[in-house]
């Protein structure tokens, strides 16, 4: 499966219609979102599929499965793995398809603005790891609950202003980061992989192409290739088709031992727990 980003996958959709009389704004281009309560982060495997007035705001990411959100006024809105939905507070939509995994984070804002929906697929290796801090956090629960999935919520936002600002980079900018994410998705299960490496394939300097990522992906390129790493061995795990010897093996990871306790540390859960976590 090739789960490169690339800069040519990039697509949004706003739906930027008046509710009531109130021409909507667009929430990626709200520079001082003020989020006062966290509602909910999950990851569900099978959602309801009418929702009518929705009491907060919601983002969700899709990591299995496509669906449809038909939004009252005949605005449509498809997600597909890798898909981002903004969801408005007071949205009524109904959804249909076969989303078989999604995580979600539902808030609260101080303002009352009537922002748009819409869709962003930005590929969900860079953002799934926030979306799991929170879903760890919400259900953990305890002191610093709040305040790990706000953190995880402004890093989701941050990440999406950046993907909607990408567009208005130069083509020479785009071309390279796109080739650097196309060599990662092709060699990120080979454990030797470097900086070094991409940086040669791309025939750049290793500085120019940190702040590369760190202008577009907010961490590293190694960072990147780490998310590449966890995104496969947890499709490999829920497959149920490997040990997880191989999973370690086939992800990237090759030394086993490190494979667990990153995996650990990255999803809140053991390998040989993470399947059945939900039960």
């Amino acid at each position: 499966m090739d789960i490169s980003i690339g800069i040519d996958f990039f697509e949004t959709k706003v739906y930027n219609e008046c509710r009531n009389g109130v021409k909507q704004m667009d929430f990626l281009k709200c520079d001082a979102l003020n989020v006062t309560r966290i509602v909910l982060a999950i990851c569900v495997h099978k959602g309801t599929p009418v929702h009518r007035d929705r009491p907060s705001h919601g983002l969700a990411l899709h990591t299995a499965g496509e669906a449809d959100y038909a939004f009252e006024g005949g605005v449509t809105l498809h997600a597909r793995p890798g898909s981002v939905v903004y969801l408005p507070r007071a949205s009524s939509y109904t959804v249909t398809g076969e989303s078989r995994e999604t995580y979600a984070i539902n808030f609260e804002l101080a303002a009352d603005e009537a922002f748009a929906p819409f869709v962003l697929d930005v590929g969900e290796v860079a953002l799934l790891k926030h979306f799991r801090e929170a879903e760890r956090a919400w259900c953990c629960g305890g002191a610093g609950a709040d305040a790990a999935c706000r953190a995880a919520l402004y890093a989701i936002v941050a990440y999406l202003q950046r993907e909607h600002a990408a567009r208005y980079l130069g083509p020479r900018v785009r071309s390279l980061l796109a080739r650097a994410e196309h060599f990662i998705a092709q060699r990120y299960t080979d454990p030797s992989l470097r900086v070094s490496m991409i940086a040669a394939e791309l025939g750049v300097s290793e500085v120019y192409l940190r702040r590369l990522f760190e202008e577009r992906h907010g961490e590293s390129p190694m960072a990147y290739v780490r998310a590449c790493r966890m995104r496969r061995a947890s499709e490999l795990i829920l497959s149920g088709t490997c040990s997880m010897r191989e999973v370690a093996e086939q992800s990237g990871f090759g030394d086993y031992s490190y494979f667990c306790r990153e995996f650990k540390r990255e999803t809140g859960y053991a390998p040989t727990r993470y399947a059945t976590r939900d039960s």
